[in-house]
């Protein structure tokens, strides 16, 4: 039987997931006894043999959405293969039934080892329990959705350590392998790190496996689509988008999805206390994890709080550095510079991307820092304090435009006019290159080269951008006006009569 079944044109139901180290000769035996007795229990191919030329992580994501069972080869190396790990989490996300088969004798398997999800599972002895092995694969394979919205971390990505371990002991219990539920803000002047922060405990390991239900992650800003956020919940939980009446219709029904389950919940950007309202309602085995510069935003007693303020000296020196090589030498300038920036993660993602540049065209560390430190004089900044409104638009001011200067006077506009889009909104690149009036490849180029600047950040995966509200805000005073590019930009959407093309342009437009 061939090795990529639906060049047969027979739809692959299982996914025959192992660690290669230990399992991949006990997942050949399944496969082929099946195939032999079984032979309409379809196999997607195995991963030994995939197509070359195809990203190896794209061809196993796109056969989890399409398969019904994921069954997974249970070995001593299974919980820690990597490939693994991610296949049945993935496999989890979009519904697909995960099905655990011994591939060696229980006492041989440190069951402690397992996420919690998993050790309520029934795991299949094939050597006792074949037949109902082959039934279950034969049966309807689906199962709930658990979902994973976090974004990625950014790159080079700084850990505040103090910050993530309290927070990590709000989330979990002391042994840190099962859920605590509670509510918890992370709150912090813009630009500090807060989301970041929320992202990084999204991401760890033990996090992961104490919300085995799914992390979730909504972000509102100054002015948000509480509704359409709640929309997003509801089909990240069930796979379905219902026509909510309001708010509170939609509250009802996401609080109904999230009885019974252990998730943890990130409402990030939140600025009133009724924003948040919508999303505290239900889910009593849920955690909340709220990122705010408002002090007053959960006004439960029993709700946690965590300031996030500027780095630490060795902190934000790893920031400064983290795209260059330095030696000890380097430290006293390095350290001086940072506190020049208030050691204020925003700031220093941007001086970093600034020294990466200089050296990338052949300065030295040291001629870089000094460039930087000039460039600072000149425009008259010598210390930052986030406490004076006018200290810190200038310092920023002078960060962007030093950062600016590294492009031509065509792109730093284009740059600029991004700024006319609504504040704390993901933007499509579609609806970049109808701003600037270029096509996809051009747009992409220069959303690229502005995001190493750290001017930006452009997500790959969702194909579109994102700009700090304070960056925002001062590429917006760059403009002269902004009545011919909204003119400019909504000509070209309107080339079409009475069709906007995508919920960005919609959003716009209102």
């Amino acid at each position: 039987m061939s090795d990529n079944l639906s060049n047969f044109g027979l739809h692959p139901r299982v996914f025959v997931s192992y660690a290669h180290s230990d399992g991949a000769d006990i997942a050949a035996s399944f496969r082929e006894r099946i195939e032999r007795e079984h032979p309409d229990i379809t196999f997607w191919q195995d991963r030994s043999k995939m197509q070359g030329g195809i990203g190896w992580w794209k061809q196993i994501t796109d056969a989890l959405e399409k398969v019904e069972i994921l069954l997974m080869v249970i070995t001593p190396a299974a919980f820690q293969s990597e490939v693994a790990v991610k296949e049945w989490r993935y496999a989890r996300q979009q519904g697909v039934l995960v099905c655990p088969v011994m591939g060696i004798s229980a006492t041989e398997l440190d069951f402690n080892l397992l996420p919690s999800w998993m050790r309520k599972t029934h795991f299949y002895d094939p050597a006792h329990e074949w037949e109902t092995l082959i039934n279950f694969l034969k049966s309807p394979g689906k199962d709930n959705r658990v979902p994973f919205m976090a974004p990625d971390l950014p790159h080079h990505y700084v850990e505040r350590q103090d910050e993530f371990e309290t927070v990590l002991s709000y989330l979990l219990d002391e042994t840190h392998n099962n859920p605590q539920f509670s509510t918890t803000a992370l709150q912090g002047p813009g630009g500090f790190g807060k989301t970041t922060l929320a992202c990084s405990l999204c991401h760890s390991e033990q996090i992961i496996n104490a919300y085995d239900d799914g992390i979730l992650w909504v972000s509102l800003g100054e002015q948000p689509d509480i509704q359409g956020a709640l929309t997003k919940l509801y089909a990240a939980l069930t796979g379905e988008r219902l026509p909510f009446i309001d708010i509170d219709d939609a509250s009802i029904q996401v609080s109904s999805r999230l009885d019974q389950k252990n998730c943890l919940l990130v409402i990030d950007d939140v600025w009133h206390a009724n924003h948040l309202k919508p999303f505290l309602r239900g889910g009593h085995q849920c955690s909340r994890l709220v990122t705010t510069r408002q002090l007053g935003v959960l006004t439960d007693t029993t709700s946690r709080r965590i300031i996030v303020d500027k780095m630490t000296d060795d902190q934000a020196v790893k920031m400064l550095s983290s795209r260059v090589e330095y030696t000890p030498e380097d430290l006293p300038k390095l350290r001086s510079l940072a506190r020049r920036f208030g050691e204020w993660p925003l700031l220093l993602k941007l001086a970093a991307s600034h020294l990466w540049e200089r050296v990338e065209r052949g300065d030295s560390l040291d001629g870089a820092v000094s460039y930087l430190n000039r460039a600072m004089d000149k425009r008259g900044v010598t210390a930052f304090d986030r406490t004076n409104p006018d200290n810190r638009h200038d310092t920023v001011a002078s960060t962007v435009s030093v950062s600016l200067e590294l492009f031509a006077e065509a792109d730093q506009k284009r740059c600029a006019e991004l700024a006319i889009s609504p504040r704390d909104t993901f933007i499509p690149l579609a609806s970049v290159a109808s701003l600037w009036d270029l096509d996809e490849f051009d747009t992409e180029d220069l959303i690229q080269r502005l995001d190493g600047a750290a001017l930006l950040d452009f997500d790959l995966k969702t194909g579109g951008i994102r700009i700090h509200r304070v960056l925002q805000s001062y590429l917006k005073s760059l403009l002269a006006e902004t009545a011919t590019i909204n003119a400019r930009l909504v000509d070209h959407w309107w080339q079409i009569p009475h069709r906007l093309p995508n919920q960005y342009a919609w959003k716009w437009i209102g």
